[in-house]
């Protein structure tokens, strides 16, 4: 049986940055490994023409600079979290659903969208459909999350 991990979704912005952090956290904490996946869409149908192929190492390229930087924000809140990094083409939601099942997460976070007023009680497209459809506990940070230091809840509850 494989051991349980904790999955994070990033895009690279700053909701996605929280995200990346609480869950580095959160995996410190149970000692638990860090997956950090990113999801780029790329429209196949323009993939057979040879001059989309640069294009889609373009895309690649961007997608491993954004899983790279949050591996790097995730071990400077967690140092001895032990992080996997996977960048996967195509719509973010069923890839995370997918990614979530197949190495039975024990938890799947992602940011919200940060808008402010109204709107920031709304989730965004593809938080609010990992909310209702993935195969374990979903957490949705938001962009200022205040939660963000390297100490343990108890150390944050009783200070020296």
């Amino acid at each position: 049986m494989s051991t349980k991990e904790i999955l994070v979704g990033t895009d690279g912005t700053t909701a996605s940055h929280a995200a990346v952090q609480w869950a580095a956290r959160e995996a410190q904490r149970r000692d638990l490994p860090l997956r950090i996946v990113h999801a780029f869409d790329w429209h196949w149908e323009a993939a057979r023409y040879d001059a989309c192929a640069e294009h889609v190492d373009v895309e690649r390229q961007l997608a491993d600079a954004v899983v790279a930087a949050a591996r790097d924000q995730a071990r400077a809140v967690a140092p001895t979290v032990q992080v996997e990094l996977d960048t996967l083409i195509g719509d973010p939601a069923p890839l995370l659903l997918a990614t979530a099942a197949e190495e039975d997460a024990e938890l799947l976070v992602v940011g919200s969208r940060g808008r402010g007023g109204l709107a920031s009680l709304l989730l965004g497209s593809v938080s609010r459909y990992l909310t209702t459809h993935a195969p374990c506990p979903v957490v949705v940070v938001p962009a200022d999350c205040p939660v963000l230091s390297a100490r343990s809840p108890a150390q944050e509850a009783h200070p020296r």
